[in-house]
Formats: C-alpha cells, sequence, structure tokens
C-alpha cells in the first residue's frame, strides 16, 4: 500500500512540475549545471524521487513507532529535522553559482569592450572567487554536521553518485 501511495505521489509530482520546472532552469542555464556534476536526471524526476523517498521515510518511522523503535524513529527525526538545512544550503548554492557565472559574464564583457587580453581571464577569476565565497556561506548554512549525525568518535561520508542514481532512478 504505502508503495503505491508513494508511486502515485511521485508521478502526480513529476508531471504537474516537468515543463515549468525544467523549462525554467533549461533558461537559467542551471540544467548545464547539472550536466557538469554528473547528474542526468531532470530536476522534475530528482523532485519526484525526494517525495518517493519522503512518503516512504514517513511509513518507516509510523511503522517503526507501532513496532516500538523508538531509536530508528529518534534517527529518522534527527535527519529530517535536518532537511530544511540541506534545503536551503542547496538554494544558496544554486543561487550563488548563478550569480558568480552571471557576473563572471559581465567582467569577461566588460574587460573584452576595454581590449583587455586576459579578459577571459578575469571573468574566470572573478566566477571562482564568488564560487568560493558561496560555498563557505553554503557550508555555514549547513550548521556543525557533528551534532546532527555523528556522535564524536564516528565519521562522516557522503553517499556515492551511483547510490544518488539509483535512488532517483528508482
Amino acid at each position: 500500500m504505502e508503495f503505491l501511495i508513494a508511486k502515485i505521489v511521485r508521478a502526480i509530482l513529476v508531471r504537474s512540475i516537468r515543463v515549468s520546472l525544467d523549462a525554467l532552469l533549461d533558461r537559467s542555464g542551471l540544467s548545464e549545471t547539472l550536466e557538469l556534476a554528473s547528474i542526468t536526471a531532470q530536476p522534475s524526476q530528482i523532485i519526484g524521487s525526494a517525495a518517493y523517498w519522503l512518503i516512504w521515510t514517513f511509513f518507516i518511522m509510523g511503522t517503526a513507532e507501532i513496532v516500538g523503535l523508538t531509536a530508528v524513529t529518534a534517527a529518522i527525526s534527527r535527519i529530517l529535522g535536518y532537511l530544511p538545512s540541506v534545503i536551503s544550503a542547496s538554494l544558496v548554492l544554486a543561487a550563488g553559482v548563478f550569480l558568480a557565472r552571471f557576473i563572471g559574464n559581465i567582467v569577461t564583457s566588460g574587460a573584452t569592450a576595454a581590449n583587455i587580453s586576459y579578459a577571459k581571464g578575469l571573468g574566470a577569476v572573478a566566477q571562482t572567487s564568488i564560487v568560493v565565497m558561496v560555498v563557505v556561506v553554503t557550508l555555514e548554512q549547513l550548521g556543525p554536521i557533528s551534532t546532527s549525525f555523528r556522535n564524536g568518535d564516528a565519521k562522516w561520508s557522503m553517499p556515492n553518485r551511483r547510490l544518488m542514481d539509483e535512488i532517483v532512478s528508482s
């Protein structure tokens, strides 16, 4: 039953936002950024898959609560409590990369108009400088991971790309 509900919600969500979101990201240039990061799924599919797994997570929490596995419920609650920080950090990063590209193009155009021979280099330096600052702000937005996901001696590891591709494609 949970599987069916999650599949239906994902299908409705993907179909309803596919045209508008994918077109908006194509116009803004963020689709190219996703391709550079080797992310082949469409943004609407990523959002649909996120909704699918969120629904599954809620069903797992409910089941764990009914069975009496409070540790599982507490762990999932901590992860879900961290999601708003991840979402806002992702938005900051996306907006920052877009702004960095825009400023880099402006610097390159201005330097080219001024007949500066290293115009592309100046644009690249401006863009890279902004991206570095945006990454610092993004990491600050995420806050201390150590207090959210690990106890003092456990190590934090990021999921690999193959795992993320499997999650998005299911």
